[in-house]
């Protein structure tokens, strides 16, 4: 995997930005207790900015493995249609002829061998090349 830099992405920022709201709202908190109590909270405000920034790199390798997975996911989803074009199977010419060919499109589609494009194309092209087809011409006299 290449060389990610997660800290230019929007999650990456959302999280930070939760991360500066939570230690406002432990300011405010610490601020009411020291003035109810008298104690000083700031030495827990330091701890959370510690805490804070091992969750920031925390964070950072999270989304780094979340992308290679990603990555890795749309490697195994290409499997099947590398299979098909590797192979150089032609899908059109070796279903054309069968009765069932929507049918047989409809399942390599479900299971990944062929896109969402490829699928309207091939089911497109039988449709407008079926037998029985009747085919009306403008100025024909019935």
């Amino acid at each position: 995997m290449e060389n990610i830099d997660v800290t230019k992405r929007m999650e990456y920022h959302n999280f930070k930005r939760d991360l500066h709201k939570r230690k406002e709202d432990l300011n405010k908190s610490f601020y009411y207790v020291n003035k109810l109590f008298g104690v000083d909270g700031d030495e827990y405000i330091k701890k959370y900015d510690k805490l804070s920034e091992e969750m920031e790199e925390v964070y950072v390798k999270w989304m780094k493995c979340k992308l290679k997975l990603n990555e890795l996911d749309y490697k195994c989803e290409r499997l099947k249609m590398d299979f098909i074009g590797k192979n150089n199977i032609d899908i059109k010419s070796r279903i054309e002829n069968m009765k069932n060919r929507n049918d047989i499109l409809t399942e390599l589609y479900m299971n990944g061998f062929i896109n969402s494009e490829m699928n309207d194309v091939l089911t497109e092209y039988f449709w407008n090349n079926r037998s029985g087809r009747m085919e009306y011409k403008f100025g024909d006299k019935v």
